[in-house]
C-alpha cells in the first residue's frame, strides 16, 4: 500500500469520526432542548398550580376554566385536584427523565412507590388518564393500578373489597 491511499484512509477515517462526533453532539443537543422545553412547561404548570392553591378565588377560576364540568365542587375537591397537579406534573419530568437515563437509575424506584401511591386514588388516576402526561407515564401508571387491583383482589378474603375503591385520601 502507498503512502497516498494510507493518507486517503487516514482522511476518511477523519471524516468519519468527525462525522460520528457532529451527530452524537446534534442529537445530545436535540435531547438536552426537548429537556429544556419539557422542563419550562412542567413550570409553567407548577406556578398555575401554586395560583390556585395560594388563593381561594383564584382556585375556583382556574378549577373552572380547566374543569369546568366539576361545577358545584366542594374547595376541598378542588385543593386535592390542584394538589395532585403539583405532584403528578414533577413527578411525571423526574421519572421521565430517569428512564431516559438523565438521572440515577435509583430515581426510579422512588418515582414509582410515588406513583404507585397516587394511582390508588381514583381522582388523582383519572387526572393522569385524562390530562396531558406522556404516553409512557400514562402506561406505567395504569400498570402500576392493574398491579395494585390485582393484589386487592387476590387479598379479597383477607381485607374488605372497599379497600380498593376508596380513595387513600378523604
Amino acid at each position: 500500500m502507498s503512502v497516498e491511499w494510507l493518507g486517503v484512509l487516514v482522511s476518511m477515517g477523519n471524516v468519519l469520526v468527525t462525522l460520528y462526533i457532529a451527530h452524537s453532539v446534534q442529537k445530545a443537543g436535540r435531547n438536552v432542548g426537548r429537556m429544556e422545553q419539557d422542563r419550562g412547561i412542567k413550570d409553567a404548570w407548577i406556578a398555575i398550580d401554586q395560583a390556585a392553591l395560594d388563593n381561594e378565588e383564584n382556585l375556583d377560576l382556574l378549577d373552572a376554566m380547566i374543569h369546568p364540568d366539576a361545577h358545584g365542587q366542594d374547595r376541598l375537591t378542588k385543593r386535592k385536584r390542584w394538589l395532585a397537579y403539583m405532584l403528578l406534573n414533577p413527578l411525571e419530568a423526574a421519572w421521565t427523565s430517569t428512564t431516559n437515563g438523565n438521572m440515577h437509575p435509583d430515581a426510579l424506584q422512588s418515582c414509582e412507590r410515588t406513583m404507585t401511591s397516587l394511582v390508588r386514588d381514583p381522582e388523582v388516576f383519572e387526572l393522569i388518564e385524562g390530562f396531558v402526561y406522556s404516553g409512557a407515564f400514562r402506561r406505567r401508571c395504569i400498570e402500576l393500578r392493574n398491579q395494585w387491583l390485582t393484589a386487592c383482589q387476590a387479598q379479597a378474603t383477607a381485607r374488605p373489597p372497599s379497600t380498593c375503591s376508596v380513595s387513600p385520601v378523604q
